[in-house]
């Protein structure tokens, strides 16, 4: 309501007994006071304020001092600028038995009026009660404290009916009865009362205003749009109210169906308030859109969304087409799926969800949102709309675009009589939930499903020979190698010669007669892969990597079919299409050249495959070896260095322990039985439970028995704790096994003192070197760093094989990033990548790692080119971390469109980690956010608020902290 402030009335003169000897220009007090007061009856109120306050520097008599104190802060409150309340309050103070106290009272009252102080005001009137007024004050009061209950929002209407028969308050009181009315919606009740006050000057001037607000409440447009006219004609009431008539005018305009006059009134309206209804704000939007103006159109809209109402509901459909005007679909798609989530208007509804399946054909997106299942509820609430054959398809396809080929067979089989557009995408549909499950490793499932989908031949033929291939994966799988065999023949016969699978089918094609050690056949299907992959850039044959792959098992199988100059030639070129991870086809080079009784040239080939790879897992077989071939040329000396070499520096390992066993056999060999002894002795000493052990033991046995010894054999066997007996291999397997059966059980502590035990009592066995990995992994789980660390690098030193190997490295690797060791992931990272017998995923998760520690070590650039490289498979959880990763750090550095185009290229490929895809989303609005798109920042995270099927408790306080800000 309208701040009012009325004029204080000037008040009834107080009686008091005349001065009946003082003279009106008597030079004493008494003549200053009366003058004065004939001067305040004048309205002369600064000449008043004169002669009183020459009265009292005249006069000690506290009855004429009274009475010019009464008239000087009378008078006071008639001038502007002087501040009235402190003098009366004085007064009271002054003169607490004085018969003006109770005007005093309601003079301070009025001050506080006067200044807006309703509460203050409101205390001060209620010190007194109107039996100690005259009529004329007791109406004053009454109407001023009912003005102050209304400003105060209690209303005051015992007091205004009190006042309707006054003269002096009649008409506002029932103007201020009607207002009362019409803020309790008593519309009928207002009408009336604002119909009985007579037009005047301010409050009852604004009776037009709450007459034509009356009128557009009840819908009589006309009369509304009169009133509103009529006030806005006469100028009355201050901007506020003007700005408030024109919405009424605009609106009533607009429901009579003048839609233009409508605009005008409401763009002034809009103009002149700092925050439109968003009524008018809707109108004005749909103008806007009608006319091209898009931008504008959002912005007008965007207020009115909150509206829980038809209105809020359409202004999303509005802003959603819009959107889509615009290309942007992102954005429509959100307005379009809030809108079609809405009820209030089944119309809208319909429009918003056809709209919803367009943008999302282009490509629009909703974090989480499965548009589907709002199509599927569409067809049911509309099935005879003239979108529902569209609609259909879009079920389908939506189900496809968010990941769910299950749900979207399930749609297309619910389809009783499907054209042969849905029997196309249920082709599609089985293709897609082939390959997820194949991921998965469910290979029935995906077999039954490329199998269903191969024989849609008729309507993707290209498609359905797509499936020979992957079907093939699947029987390989299965350990059916022969049916494997069939299937990629079958795909290789009708695909054209540039399909970029071609490669992978030969690939495929070998390993499976590899498996079946049809090596003649491998070695035909391997050369073709090769061939094949040389062609053509697109196929997964085509890197360096997996062409190196196929060279070395072309290699294999020229070694398996005893042709060795040809497998050392495909290692060779193995090798030097990836020389990065060279050690194996190095290695196995060394070996052919041995094999074609080239010792010098083995020796020369694994001396050099040593130096370039020093941390390989390979390297203890290489001095292996190269001790047997310094045998095989007769260079015992140099055998002999080279096995202590290998003893030396690899004691735990399987080939130090043959090393050192073997260097016995040379010093027997070359006749020095004294070190052969010695040596043999070291073995079963330094080796008691493992298997070199037990043929050290027998060959001592024999020699000791040659020289009558036998003796001291036994008394030395006798000696060595854990000597070799029959059953200790079977024992330390047993122990084993029952260590692994308590960790898949979840008996974890169980598991780790079993472990201990193994790796105590059989330290030199092959058991113990999958018990320290036991131990390391139970470690790392606890928390326990730094033993799991010193488990794992215990692993490393022992490590026999390149799968040990692996699993002590990445125990170290993972271990060294939980510790924050960033140097120390990079260099395990290193050696690991360098490792052949990597498995992908691993390769994937020791690349993220590294990058990780690359950031942190102030290395950005070339953790950028891992996070490229290894983000390139998102299907990987490591290559969603590292997409997700490289975003987050161009955003973070400045490089806010670099950002843009990693976060759109994250989500787009829609991986199945839900985790980091919302944190996309949440990525992608603090991009928008700083980029101005504050409508799309927010809708992005109200969905995903909405729509996010995890329950980590971050994502959620993520969210909430940027929606507050």
């Amino acid at each position: 309501m309208k701040k009012i402030f009325l004029s204080v009335a000037a008040a009834a003169a107080f009686a008091v007994p005349p001065v009946m000897n003082a003279q009106v220009n008597s030079p004493d007090a008494a003549g200053y006071i009366e003058r004065g007061r004939l001067m305040f009856d004048d309205a002369n109120y600064r000449g008043c304020l004169d002669q009183m306050g020459h009265a009292l520097g005249l006069t000690d008599v506290p009855s004429d001092r009274e009475e010019a104190e009464f008239y000087y802060a009378r008078a006071a409150m008639a001038v502007p600028g002087m501040d009235a309340l402190p003098l009366l309050e004085k007064f009271l103070a002054d003169y607490p038995a004085s018969q003006r106290r109770t005007q005093v009272q309601l003079y301070i009252g009025d001050c506080y009026y006067d200044r807006g102080e309703w509460a203050a005001a409101l205390k001060a009137y209620a010190l007194f009660d109107n039996d100690c007024l005259n009529p004329s004050e007791a109406e004053s009061r009454n109407y001023r404290l009912a003005f102050c209950l209304l400003k105060m929002g209690e209303y005051g209407e015992r007091f205004y009916q009190g006042l309707l028969n006054t003269k002096q308050y009649g008409n506002e009181a029932r103007f201020y009865l009607g207002y009362i009315a019409y803020h309790n919606k008593e519309y009928d009740k207002a009408a009336e009362l604002f119909k009985s006050v007579r037009p005047g000057e301010a409050p009852t001037d604004m009776v037009p205003y709450y007459m034509a607000q009356i009128y557009f409440m009840r819908k009589d447009y006309r009369r509304a749009l009169e009133q509103a006219k009529a006030l806005l004609a006469s100028g009355s009431g201050d901007a506020q109210f003007r700005s408030e008539t024109e919405r009424v005018a605009g609106e009533s305009m607009y429901a009579l169906g003048d839609e233009k006059g409508a605009v005008d009134y409401l763009r002034r309206y809009a103009s002149s308030v700092e925050s439109p209804l968003p009524s008018a704000l809707y109108i004005l939007g749909v103008d806007d859109f009608r006319n091209g103006r898009y931008e504008k159109t959002i912005e007008r809209m965007t207020p009115v969304t909150p509206e829980h109402s038809s209105i809020g509901q359409s202004a999303y459909l509005y802003i959603g087409q819009a959107y889509c005007k615009l290309d942007n679909y992102n954005a429509a798609t959100m307005a379009l799926d809030k809108a079609a989530r809405m009820d209030y208007d089944p119309q809208v509804t319909e429009t918003a969800m056809y709209n919803l399946a367009v943008a999302g054909l282009q490509g629009g997106r909703v974090p989480f949102g499965s548009s589907v299942a709002r199509f599927e509820e569409f067809l049911a609430s509309y099935p005879d709309s003239r979108y529902a054959p569209e609609v259909e398809e879009y079920v389908i396809n939506g189900y496809m675009t968010d990941n769910n080929p299950a749900a979207a067979l399930r749609a297309v089989n619910a389809i009783k009589n499907p054209s042969e557009k849905v029997l196309a995408a249920k082709q599609q549909v089985l293709y897609m939930l082939g390959s997820r499950e194949l991921q998965t490793n469910e290979t029935a499932a995906a077999l039954s499903h490329f199998l269903e989908a191969s024989r849609m031949g008729n309507l993707n033929a290209s498609l359905a020979n797509e499936c020979n291939l992957w079907m093939g994966e699947c029987l390989y799988r299965q350990g059916k190698y022969a049916e494997a065999v069939k299937s990629y023949n079958s795909f290789i016969r009708s695909a054209s010669r540039n399909n970029p699978n071609l490669p992978l089918a030969y690939y495929d094609l070998g390993y499976a007669r590899f498996a079946q050690k049809q090596f003649a056949d491998a070695k035909t299907d391997f050369t073709r892969a090769i061939e094949a992959a040389k062609g053509m850039k697109n196929s997964p044959v085509s890197s360096n990597v997996n062409l190196s792959d196929a060279y070395n098992r072309l290699a294999d199988s020229y070694y398996y079919s005893s042709d060795f100059a040809s497998a050392a030639s495909a290692y060779e070129k193995a090798y030097s299409l990836n020389p990065k991870a060279g050690d194996y086809p190095m290695y196995q080079q060394g070996l052919m050249k041995g094999l074609q009784r080239d010792h010098n040239g083995k020796i020369e080939i694994l001396s050099a495959m040593t130096s370039r790879f020093p941390t390989s897992s390979l390297v203890p077989s290489a001095l292996l070896e190269m001790g047997e071939s310094y045998g095989e040329l007769g260079r015992d000396d140099r055998a002999i260095e080279t096995y202590t070499a290998l003893a030396a520096r690899y004691p735990n390992t399987a080939q130090g322990r043959q090393g050192t066993l073997l260097l016995a056999m040379t010093y027997l060999n070359n006749g020095n039985r004294a070190q052969a002894i010695a040596q043999y002795k070291k073995v079963v000493q330094n080796y008691p439970t493992s298997d070199e052990a037990r043929a050290a033991s027998d060959d001592l046995k024999h020699l000791m028995a040659d020289e009558g010894r036998l003796g001291e054999y036994a008394k030395f066997m006798d000696n060595v704790p854990n000597a070799p007996k029959v059953e200790t291999a079977e024992l330390a397997a047993l122990s084993l096994e029952s260590t692994e059966k308590a960790l898949e059980s979840g008996m974890t502590e169980t598991a780790y003192d079993r472990a201990v035990e193994v790796i105590e009592t059989f330290p030199d066995s092959p058991q113990a070197v999958r018990a320290l990995a036991i131990k390391g992994e139970i470690e790392a789980a606890q928390g326990k760093a730094e033993p799991a660390l010193a488990t794992y690098r215990e692993l490393e030193s022992r490590a026999s094989s390149s799968s040990d190997m692996n699993t002590a490295r990445m125990g170290i690797l993972r271990v060294c990033r939980d510790l924050g060791n960033h140097e120390q992931v990079i260099e395990t990272a290193d050696a690991l990548l360098e490792s052949s017998s990597l498995g992908s995923s691993q390769k994937s998760e020791v690349a993220y790692t590294k990058a990780v520690a690359l950031a942190a070590s102030g290395r950005g650039n070339e953790a950028v080119e891992l996070w490229r490289a290894v983000g390139a498979d998102t299907d990987d959880i490591y290559g969603t971390k590292s997409a997700f990763d490289l975003a987050q750090y161009y955003f973070e550095n400045g490089r806010t469109d670099d950002a843009l185009a990693e976060v759109n290229r994250l989500i787009d490929a829609n991986p199945p980690h839900d985790y980091w895809l919302a944190r996309g989303f949440i990525l992608l609005s603090d991009i928008q956010r700083k980029q101005g798109k504050t409508f799309e920042a927010d809708e992005y995270l109200k969905s995903l608020k909405e729509n996010y099927p995890g329950t980590e408790t971050d994502i959620f306080q993520m969210i909430e902290t940027r929606l507050k800000d």
